[in-house]
């Protein structure tokens, strides 16, 4: 097998990928050389080969949203969290040295992150009129923020109601890795005097989730 051997992918950028042994070009594998390869890495950039620090958790258990109240989406299970970035408890923790409130993500590599969330809200009728989930840096509504939501009126102007309704968003966000985080948040309106409940369903739905990782760049 060929020594494994650096493949810049743009020598102006940040990163440099390597092919692992036996990955082809063209269909062509064992490629030998002769002589050597010199690698240059630009003053200041650093090599990586991976999409890490990563993570992904889920919704632990029901949670329920108060009427037209903003509030932390409580994704307490971790399918996985590569570098233990990731606070799924309800109090802010120190992680890697970084302070990072509930249910947060502070990664501590300096980068770009892909950020994509979910959230199924559920109304125990149809009573359910609006519905987001927002991605934020640091707890900030007006910092990095992509929210998506629901909401209208039929023909005649009444406003349409839904009894479940699931929002999905996705940014990709500068992180500094000292200090910055990443929290999910969700907000509703429904119908209150009906008495509705909204909640985040539970696994084995999974419709409601978060993950994120560092890109190369």
């Amino acid at each position: 097998m060929a020594t494994r051997k650096p493949l810049i992918v743009n020598p102006t950028a940040s990163q440099i990928q390597e092919l692992p042994n036996g990955d082809s070009l063209d269909g062509i594998t064992n490629i030998t050389t002769t002589g050597s390869i010199t690698t240059t890495v630009p003053s200041g950039r650093t090599p990586i080969v991976s999409n890490t620090p990563s993570f992904r958790a889920q919704l632990s258990a029901d949670q329920s949203l108060a009427n037209e109240t903003r509030t932390v989406v409580a994704f307490g299970a971790e399918d996985f969290d590569s570098d233990g970035c990731y606070n799924n408890t309800g109090s802010t923790v120190t992680l890697n040295g970084i302070s990072v409130p509930a249910y947060s993500f502070a990664p501590n590599v300096a980068g770009f992150y892909y950020v994509f969330a979910s959230t199924s809200i559920q109304c125990n009728q149809d009573e359910l009129k609006f519905a987001r989930v927002q991605i934020t840096k640091n707890g900030s509504s007006d910092n990095e923020v992509k929210a998506a939501c629901i909401n209208g009126v039929d023909g005649g102007g009444n406003t349409i109601k839904f009894k479940e309704a699931t929002q999905t968003a996705s940014i990709i966000i500068e992180m500094n890795g000292t200090s910055d985080y990443i929290t999910i948040y969700s907000d509703a309106d429904h119908d209150n005097a009906a008495g509705a409940t909204l909640t985040l369903p539970s696994p084995p739905t999974v419709r409601s989730y978060v993950h994120a990782y560092k890109l190369i760049m």
